[in-house]
């Protein structure tokens, strides 16, 4: 799917919108349980600037590039630069503009909510998503140089899910022969 002129796989999109929902809840929660709310439409603009701040800087560590995330450590580091950064930047608004802080102690509180949220939900859909059942498979019909360009396309992009199960030839020469080495 195209997004902005850019792909955008499902996978992606499913991450991106699932911890949008998880940071949002996350602070929504925190925020009713240190009090009472005086005005809900106020505070709603004002969790999702705090939601669109964390997005921007989990975007920006490359937390949505799912070929480049394939450790748990790498995840963990990311996502503690975005919080991070997020945090500074956030911290720097509220010193600019009071008016905007949720209440005290409300980002603190869901910065430790968000961060275990996100990182067992990440570690949930990498392991869902790695699943050998929701693989798809794919045998490309002919071993030239464009099935050789779709096939390393495919084994460069895991997050589409796709597994390169071989080649198909017309050559009985060319069985057994290596076309693309992974």
């Amino acid at each position: 799917m195209r997004l902005f002129k850019r792909h955008v796989s499902a996978r992606s999109l499913t991450a991106f919108v699932a911890e949008n929902l998880l940071i949002f809840g996350s602070i929504t929660a925190v925020a009713r349980m240190h009090g009472p709310v005086d005005e809900p439409a106020a505070a709603l603009w004002k969790i999702a600037l705090v939601v669109a701040l964390c997005q921007v800087s989990l975007y920006y560590n490359d937390f949505y590039d799912l070929n480049l995330i394939d450790s748990n450590r790498e995840l963990a580091i990311r996502l503690l630069q975005a919080t991070g950064a997020a945090s500074i930047v956030l911290g720097m608004v509220y010193f600019a503009l009071p008016s905007l802080d949720l209440g005290n102690g409300v980002f603190v509180s869901s910065l430790v909510l968000v961060l275990v949220g996100i990182f067992a939900w990440r570690l949930m859909f990498n392991q869902l998503a790695r699943a050998r059942r929701l693989r798809q498979p794919v045998l490309i019909v002919g071993t030239g140089p464009s099935a050789k360009i779709v096939a390393r396309q495919i084994l460069a992009h895991r997050d589409v899910n796709y597994h390169l199960i071989g080649f198909i030839d017309n050559d009985p020469a060319r069985i057994g022969e290596s076309v693309v080495n992974p």
